[in-house]
């Protein structure tokens, strides 16, 4: 699957879903509330290799026009500790003791991404906040490489002219650290 991020002008962009050579599903976003957020997904998604957030429900059939709940929500019966290769390992729990769905908790992961990113939050405190959330699956170094993916999404993006895509290949391409 391929997910183009077209600049249309300084307050839209268009979000585009390729599949098999043939785009499958458009979207118009309004860049100011949206772009940060959904390369976020990307970055945390990519470098954590989990198969069943925002992008991974994309590249399993999921349309955009869909509503961002249905994107991230979990299939019933699933077991997100369960170690399969592209979940989040171990169980979160909500106050009340109640299992977090897999989908709610990348979904977290995005918004503290995106909440401290957007606030030029220490790098340190970033990676601190994101592995309290999830503590089995970010360590320093995975840490570290989300937000470096991120800050190469973020430059990329500023280096993309209007009327441009920028390619979003998922699964993405192996983190190469420099």
């Amino acid at each position: 699957m391929l997910v183009r991020l077209i600049r249309e002008d300084p307050r839209f962009h268009r979000m585009e879903v390729w599949r098999d050579g043939a785009l499958t599903s458009a979207r118009r976003l309004e860049t100011r509330s949206v772009l940060l957020h959904d390369l976020c997904h990307y970055a945390v998604e990519s470098e954590l290799q989990l198969d069943h957030g925002f992008f991974g429900r994309l590249a399993a059939g999921a349309e955009l026009d869909q509503g961002e709940t249905e994107l991230v929500e979990d299939h019933v019966g699933s077991d997100p500790s369960n170690g399969d290769p592209g979940r989040l390992a171990g169980a979160a729990l909500d106050p009340l003791g109640a299992p977090i769905p897999e989908g709610l908790r990348i979904e977290r992961l995005a918004a503290i991404l995106q909440s401290g990113a957007s606030r030029g939050a220490p790098a340190e405190e970033l990676i601190a906040r994101l592995a309290s959330l999830e503590p089995v699956a970010i360590d320093s170094r995975r840490g570290a490489r989300v937000l470096e993916r991120l800050r190469r999404l973020r430059g990329q993006w500023a280096a993309t002219p209007f009327g441009v895509a920028m390619p979003l290949p998922w699964p993405a391409p192996p983190y190469e650290e420099r």
